[in-house]
């Protein structure tokens, strides 16, 4: 039997609840140092994303249904692997959904393989193939509603056909970007939020179930749920004290147009259904740290990491970012860049962008008029234009704080999407393996793009200098120096620019990427903007449509 936390659903506020923790396994050190490398990420991501959902709650059952996964998320510090929650601590995608959805009264298989029979199918949703590329989009996301189940294939064993795999619950649209909270073992307590269905999510869906009712999604139906799971044994001890849900979140009385008092429901006793044990899916005995998808973790199988960034996905949550490769390793300066509005970067070029879905998991304001801090901007022109193709897509909050300096992480990501390099296994550096942009940087490498400041070094999280972006941009639109400039005097401060990057600013400046500032200068060492990095990427991609 399970323990569960008592019932505060008297108080309205939040209350930090001191439990009596189970103590937790042997392995629990490397659950907890999983939980420090990834709890950043989930901070500049998952949570950004969760915070925004809350902020519009509405008391209907099914917002107050999702937002208890988000609790699990925040609280429940899970472990990926298939045993069942209560008991062992340990989670699984089927699980995970049949926990959420029983805390709410409702009896859900925790096997995956018979999601097919949860509920009714909601037609009109499905995932297609882009024209014209590898990648899938979600579409008839306008059918969906919070609380829906997501389903997703996965190879038999021994090869013969496929099976449910995989479940996830649906949020919704937050920030107008559809999203799903599902087990993820790189997340610290084993749950997170997707928003990227371009790859292994896109190709491997399946269909989307329904539980709930419509009266489920507005706040006149009355509905009480009962206390979130506390496992009797942890594998990965409470880094923080467990927070109860806000007495919102446990109930709603329809008559009374507020939140319930009465007792909430106590009705997850820990049983499964008879079928889970025996059905060979996600309750096989078997734990450990692996996935549905025969550790594919739901991710994309197709080479391309579809991790979200944690801008993560995610500071920024465009994924930009950059270094430089031009056979010396980088130089950092740390002259900051003053945004001069006559810069190079206030012209406009003609771009005709592609649109390729570049969304790197975290939530994104796809409209132009999302963004108000563009609005009047110097670079407003090429910020929407690299928004409406979708290579870039914004903060959470819906801003892209153009005069705030990119990072070589951010640049290097938004590089390899605009020119859509292909997922490749390059160098990992001893500061970019656990990074957000671990993925988008190996690729960089590979394609010979950036090469860091040593063997070991990259600085991700180091602001990228003006002349570190224009070998970058060159070497990712493939752009080759002339040869050896001997005197370049074009700008008035020439001679600041680093040996390895004279040829490339020069060649830069003479296809007319960069002019400098209106005083003449270039400003090498100076810190790149987010509205300058833009601006130089609009300008090529404009040049490489019209060539």
């Amino acid at each position: 039997m399970f323990k569960r936390l008592v019932s505060l659903g008297l108080l309205v506020f939040t209350i930090v609840f001191w439990v009596n923790v189970p103590v937790a396994s042997a392995a629990s050190s490397d659950y907890v140092q999983n939980y420090k490398e990834n709890y950043p990420a989930y901070l500049k991501f998952d949570k950004v994303i969760a915070d925004a959902f809350l902020a519009d709650y509405n008391n209907s059952e099914a917002q107050a249904l999702v937002a208890r996964a988000i609790w699990y998320m925040e609280n429940g510090y899970m472990v990926y692997g298939h045993s069942k929650y209560w008991d062992t601590g340990y989670i699984d995608c089927s699980n995970f959904v049949s926990v959420v959805y029983k805390d709410f009264g409702y009896e859900i298989t925790s096997a995956s393989k018979n999601y097919n029979q949860v509920g009714e199918k909601v037609e009109g949703v499905y995932c297609r193939k882009i024209s014209g590329s590898t990648k899938y989009e979600l579409v008839g996301t306008e059918n969906l509603r919070p609380g829906d189940i997501f389903t997703y294939w996965a190879e038999d064993s021994d090869g013969s056909g496929t099976h449910i795999g995989h479940v996830a619950l649906y949020v919704g649209e937050v920030n107008g970007v559809p999203a799903i909270i599902q087990t993820n073992s790189d997340r610290p307590t084993a749950i997170g939020i997707r928003t990227d269905f371009r790859y292994w999510y896109g190709e491997h869906f399946i269909e989307a179930r329904r539980v709930l009712d419509d009266a489920s999604q507005v706040p006149g139906k009355k509905w009480t749920a009962s206390s979130p799971v506390i496992p009797a044994e942890y594998q990965l001890s409470p880094q923080k004290s467990v927070v109860m849900p806000e007495a919102k979140f446990m109930s709603y009385n329809a008559d009374n147009n507020e939140t319930d008092t009465t007792a909430p429901i106590e009705n997850n006793d820990g049983a499964t259904d008879a079928s889970d044990d025996a059905s060979g899916g996600e309750n096989s005995g078997t734990i450990g740290n692996t996935d549905e998808t025969g550790g594919s973790s739901g991710e994309e199988t197709s080479g391309s990491n579809e991790q979200a960034p944690t801008e993560n996905n995610n500071d920024s949550t465009d994924g930009t970012g950059g270094g430089r490769s031009s056979g010396t390793t980088d130089q950092v300066a740390n002259e900051s860049n003053s945004t001069d509005s006559s810069s190079e970067e206030n012209s406009s070029a003609s771009n005709n962008i592609t649109n390729d879905s570049t969304t790197t998991g975290q939530t994104d304001s796809s409209s132009p008029e999302a963004a108000s801090d563009i609005a009047g901007h110097w670079a407003e022109q090429s910020f929407n234009q690299l928004i409406q193709a979708q290579y870039i897509s914004g903060y959470p909050d819906g801003t892209f704080r153009p005069d705030t300096t990119i990072t070589r992480a951010e640049f290097v990501t938004i590089l390899v999407k605009t020119f859509q390099l292909d997922p490749a296994t390059g160098k990992v550096f001893d500061d970019t393996g656990s990074h957000w942009a671990s993925a988008e940087i190996a690729t960089a490498q590979a394609h010979s793009i950036i090469e860091g400041f040593s063997d070991t070094s990259f600085g991700p999280d180091d602001p990228v200098t003006r002349e570190q972006m224009v070998v970058m941009i060159l070497k990712a639109c493939q752009i080759e120096p002339l040869g050896q400039v001997e005197s370049n005097t074009e700008f008035e401060d020439s001679s600041q620019i680093s040996d390895w990057a004279n040829d490339d600013v020069f060649i830069a400046n003479q296809e007319k990427l960069i002019t400098g500032y209106a005083d003449g200068t270039f400003k090498p060492q100076a810190e790149t903007t987010r509205a300058e990095a833009v601006t130089v990427i609009a300008r090529v991609v404009g040049q490489q449509a019209n060539s």
